[in-house]
């Protein structure tokens, strides 16, 4: 049986509670949950245009995420869930509601009938987690939801994360009607002028934080009983 090490749940993380959170994600996720992330400043060095098109390839960091043991995901609301072992994903995928072969498929553990989806119910692979960051600003956001398609309109990354963050911050006026373009800026398709572009509205990609593990406030582990707590001790807030 296995059994989950949590230092802090999702709906304390974001400061509402567990119906709460529930019908967020149901229902109207407007909802300004994210008023808890710490929003990292700092030197940026290299602003990143990603020269591909949609969707990009595995590269060679994905594929050795897929082959890891442990595996990391960030949940819709900002919460950084790891999973250390193959038993516990089976735990994980039942306590949160997630179709287990998506999940796997989305680790690149698994095989499907197209390509390796970009986020599965807005949960993303860590390693994947977009970030923008406004003209002048060192202020990095992450792009929860990602730049991944939906299965029915709405039900993309984008569309959750104008939702759930734009919508929270009065300088980021991204509204439906920008999805379109803000969609290409994601994936790195965004021209001006005729031109290839990393700003739209002042906001572009940034490159992650130096600490990515750290930048979220709140850590949920999932193990099994016989793998070794130390592992989960490397981390902040577990108990």
């Amino acid at each position: 049986m296995a059994v989950s090490h949590v230092s802090q749940s999702d709906a304390e993380a974001t400061g509402i509670s567990q119906s709460d959170a529930e019908a967020t994600r149901v229902a109207s996720r407007s909802a300004c949950v994210l008023d808890v992330l710490p929003f990292i400043p700092g030197p940026i060095t290299v602003t990143r245009h990603v020269d591909h098109t949609f969707p990009a390839p595995p590269t060679a960091s994905a594929n050795r995420a897929a082959r890891s043991t442990t595996w990391k995901l960030v949940s819709p609301f900002g919460l950084l869930h790891i999973i250390h072992d193959r038993a516990a994903l089976g735990t994980f995928t039942g306590a949160e509601d997630l179709d287990k072969f998506n999940v796997e498929h989305l680790l690149g553990l698994k095989e499907g009938s197209s390509a390796r989806p970009l986020h599965v119910k807005f949960w993303q692979p860590l390693h994947l987690l977009l970030f923008l960051r406004r003209d002048g600003s060192d202020e990095l956001v992450p792009v929860l939801g990602g730049p991944g398609h939906g299965a029915r309109s709405g039900e993309a990354g984008v569309d959750h994360f104008i939702e759930t963050v734009a919508a929270c911050r009065d300088d980021m006026p991204f509204t439906s009607k920008h999805r379109g373009k803000l969609q290409q800026i994601l994936v790195g398709s965004y021209q001006s002028n005729g031109k290839p572009s990393n700003s739209y509205m002042k906001w572009g990609l940034a490159d992650p934080p130096a600490d990515l593990d750290g930048f979220f406030p709140g850590v949920r582990h999932w193990a099994s009983r016989n793998v070794d707590k130390q592992a989960c001790n490397s981390y902040p807030g577990v108990d």
